[in-house]
């Protein structure tokens, strides 16, 4: 199990979001978010935050940094680390588990990230076998894009949250609305798009829209 900062409501947790970081970061970087997030107070909400194991990055000249799978090159149709993508997939399953033996339904587990970390969440999101509360994908892509819809039963229902920089130089614009549509085409009818005018990051509008959309969804019986 990979080490996490989690970061617990004032009442007991009835919904839990697992926030995966980008290539390079930390898990600190996301419980920043969270404690910034503005949700609604009868929400009780945990916030779990794992580090990506230290490994070899074949994009970085082979340098050793905190990242959930190897990356060979930053374009669409690079060479993908199918068996680096599986095995971070298992961390998350394994973080779902957790959750529900803590008592939180997977219909109440949430998988959220940043860049390579919302790739990750995208992926295992679609390939999970139970149903979640929602996927939260900001400034990523989906890996392994060919496994789909085979790899995906689309449940048409799951809330998505897409957020991606119209000036965006890593993950570009366009693969996130590519992203959109194929998820249509697989069924997906309940994904939200959002474009903001920055690089590749985070904004203060993104986050103000994900609160407003998050908040939404938790509220749903």
């Amino acid at each position: 199990m990979s080490e996490s900062i989690t970061l617990e409501p004032s009442s007991t947790a009835t919904h839990s979001i697992i926030w995966l970081h980008g290539l390079g970061a930390f898990a600190s970087d996301f419980a920043n978010v969270a404690q910034v997030l503005d949700l609604p107070s009868d929400c009780a909400v945990r916030h779990i935050c794992p580090q990506a194991p230290m490994q070899s990055v074949t994009l970085n000249q082979g340098m050793v940094m905190p990242a959930w799978y190897d990356l060979h090159a930053i374009e669409f149709s690079a060479k993908e680390d199918r068996w680096g993508i599986q095995q971070a997939f298992d961390i998350v399953k394994d973080l779902i588990k957790q959750e529900t033996k803590r008592g939180i339904s997977s219909k109440n587990v949430f998988i959220a990230g940043f860049s390579m970390g919302g790739a990750l969440a995208l992926y295992s999101g679609l390939c999970y076998h139970q149903p979640l509360g929602g996927i939260i994908a900001l400034s990523a892509y989906l890996p392994l894009a060919r496994d789909f819809p085979t790899a995906a039963k689309a449940r048409p229902d799951l809330p998505i949250f897409l957020g991606y920089g119209t000036k965006d130089d890593l993950v570009l614009p366009e693969w996130t609305t590519a992203i959109a549509t194929n998820l249509a085409a697989m069924g997906y009818t309940a994904c939200s798009i959002h474009g903001y005018p920055m690089g590749h990051m985070v904004c203060g509008e993104e986050l103000r829209d994900l609160s407003g959309w998050l908040g939404g969804v938790l509220r749903k019986p």
